[in-house]
């Protein structure tokens, strides 16, 4: 009841403010055929995002640059496990360095867990420089019905890596954090990155041809990770990015 209660303030919140006025009939939809289900779930949606990649040392846009969006539910006996993802989509920047997302929702969502005031967490990576997370300031509540990034409209600068490539490879070897989590609670959400999932994979080739095994996880791996999950192979599905 108590959640119930949450989801109708917010929805209501947002009915009265809804300047699109279909928009607000959707939400209120959504609200009605929550309440028709048993134990109700949470009700989110939200805004575009926008921003611009650029270096931190001089500030030019940096084209190409694979970038990673995701809506991870959080949940467990302490509140911060992960517990599978509502959205996750892919895009890379463009010649000025502007990415963009497009806003989803609103959306019932009936899996464990909740999304907390962090999401959309923001992962961008480009050979030769550090791979860089941003997500909101906050984290630790209950995200509002209607999401917004803090990042939006905003610059992301890049640092370019200086050190030793095996430092490097140490380095870029915390996104299994990232996709170990992907394939323990919603492993063919893998399938929805694979832009970044490549130029992780020939990073990961270039550190053995120099006699370095370690970093990313490499296409390969990701196959046999997910081959009995009933998602496909990821061979074939990957291109290179246009």
């Amino acid at each position: 009841m108590t959640k119930l209660r949450t989801i109708a303030g917010s929805v209501v919140r947002h009915f009265v403010a809804a300047a699109n006025k279909r928009a607000a009939l959707t939400y209120l939809a959504v609200f009605l055929g929550c309440v028709s289900l048993a134990g109700c779930g949470w009700v989110y949606m939200a805004d575009p995002v926008r921003a611009w990649v650029v270096d931190a040392d001089d500030g030019h846009p940096l084209p190409g640059v694979h970038v990673v969006a995701w809506w991870r539910l959080k949940g467990g006996l302490e509140g911060g496990m992960g517990m599978g993802y509502v959205e996750l989509m892919e895009t890379t920047t463009d010649a000025t360095g502007q990415f963009s997302f497009p806003g989803w929702g609103p959306r019932l969502v009936l899996k464990p867990g909740e999304l907390r005031d962090e999401t959309p967490t923001l992962l961008f990576f480009t050979p030769g420089y550090r791979l860089t997370g941003r997500e909101n300031y906050n984290g630790v509540r209950r995200a509002d019905v209607h999401m917004r990034s803090d990042w939006n409209d905003q610059k992301i600068p890049l640092q370019y890596y200086r050190g030793d490539l095996a430092r490097y490879a140490e380095a870029l070897s915390l996104v299994r954090t990232f996709t170990d989590d992907i394939i323990a609670t919603d492993p063919c959400q893998l399938l929805e990155m694979p832009r970044m999932l490549f130029a992780l994979s020939e990073q990961r080739e270039a550190f053995v041809r120099a006699g370095i095994n370690n970093g990313p996880d490499t296409l390969a791996t990701l196959d046999q990770r997910i081959a009995t999950r009933s998602c496909g192979s990821r061979a074939g599905r990957v291109r290179e990015p246009k």
